[in-house]
């Protein structure tokens, strides 16, 4: 336990040292966030929807410490970030909301350039069976790179953004080692991260720099979610030009780190999803992360006015983006499209 003059200089260096951008942006955020300074835990900032949450009665959450708020036992995982090692993971914990113990999926993310990081942002949605956010998800921006490896870190299902984001036709990366695309000094580090998912059973962040097409090495978040045989793995890449754990300075770069975040979740959550479904095979290379979870939801039994309910999405908006997908996979209805999934995922008779 913290000793109270620790605390009290905690609190100081919290309030004094965090970028009065991070403040505004978390204290207005929808989500259901918080910043914490590490290894104290001491809760710096918290939105509206955390307060809520961790104090129903109205009291304020800032200035104390999130173990307060617990009722399950530290997950050991920040260890992982103050080393260096990871930049972000994935845990359930449990809440104490009055007489009740409430599950919920967190993600801790590192902030800041420096190392070990000061604070990291932590991300909570109420659990589910799927472990989906029940937030809605950021509709604007790129969507990530997504697909899984096998147990040999193979490649074997990929999304159609790998052209469009990084070049590859998704055809040329079937077969070819992850590996193989990250710049030699970081493979070491995906290789941790991977090893952690694989030994917890939940996800990762690590960043690490990716080779394009053109032969340009890109920096990315690179979010891996565990699949079974370990330690194959489902992906989500997201390009981008700012390091994943760049000094906040701004709103902007603030609600980056936020969007981006929520879309490799989303990402890798539904490619994670898809690797369970017989009919989500590599002939589906030419579909975009969207239409993937889309055609998912449709081939779970949904339809347009529910997936669109759940994606925070127009009906004519899913309906496009069925169009689309229907002359990628030369079918013309949503019933020809369910045959044809139904078709891809029966064995092939030389099997």
């Amino acid at each position: 336990m913290t000793s109270p003059s620790s605390s009290s200089a905690a609190k100081q260096r919290g309030q004094a040292d965090l970028d009065p951008s991070v403040v505004k942006v978390v204290s207005r955020s929808s989500l259901l966030c918080l910043v914490v300074e590490v290894p104290s835990e001491l809760i710096v900032v918290a939105s509206p929807a955390a307060s809520r949450l961790l104090e129903p009665a109205g009291g304020s959450v800032v200035n104390r410490y999130l173990e307060d708020f617990l009722a399950d036992e530290p997950t050991g995982a920040v260890q992982f970030l103050l080393s260096g090692r990871l930049q972000g993971y994935e845990a359930v914990r449990s809440f104490r909301r009055a007489a009740d113990e409430i599950p919920f999926h967190v993600w801790v993310q590192t902030l800041g350039d420096v190392a070990p990081p000061r604070y990291v942002l932590i991300v909570a949605w109420e659990a589910t069976e799927t472990g989906v956010m029940s937030t809605p998800p950021s509709t604007r921006g790129e969507r990530p790179v997504v697909g899984t490896v096998d147990r040999d870190l193979v490649i074997d299902r990929v999304s159609f953004d790998a052209q469009e984001l990084l070049g590859y036709a998704p055809e040329a990366l079937i077969g070819q080692s992850l590996l193989r695309l990250v710049m030699e000094a970081d493979a070491a580090g995906v290789l941790l991260a991977l090893a952690q998912a694989a030994t917890t059973g939940r996800g990762v962040t690590q960043r690490a720099r990716v080779q394009d097409a053109a032969g340009t090495f890109i920096l990315c978040w690179v979010l891996l979610l565990p699949l079974a045989p370990v330690p194959s793995a489902a992906f989500a890449l997201l390009p981008g030009k700012e390091s994943i754990s760049d000094a906040v300075t701004s709103e902007g770069a603030m609600l980056q780190i936020i969007e981006r975040l929520g879309r490799t979740i989303d990402g890798a959550t539904i490619s994670r999803q898809l690797a369970t479904m017989p009919w989500a095979s590599s002939r589906l290379t030419r579909l975009s992360c969207r239409e993937l979870d889309i055609v998912r939801r449709l081939a779970a039994g949904d339809r347009v006015p529910a997936i669109a309910a759940s994606l925070y999405l127009s009906q004519s908006t899913v309906r496009n983006h069925l169009s689309k997908v229907f002359r990628k996979l030369g079918v013309h209805s949503q019933q020809e499209l369910i045959d044809y999934l139904r078709e891809i995922s029966e064995p092939s008779p030389d099997k």
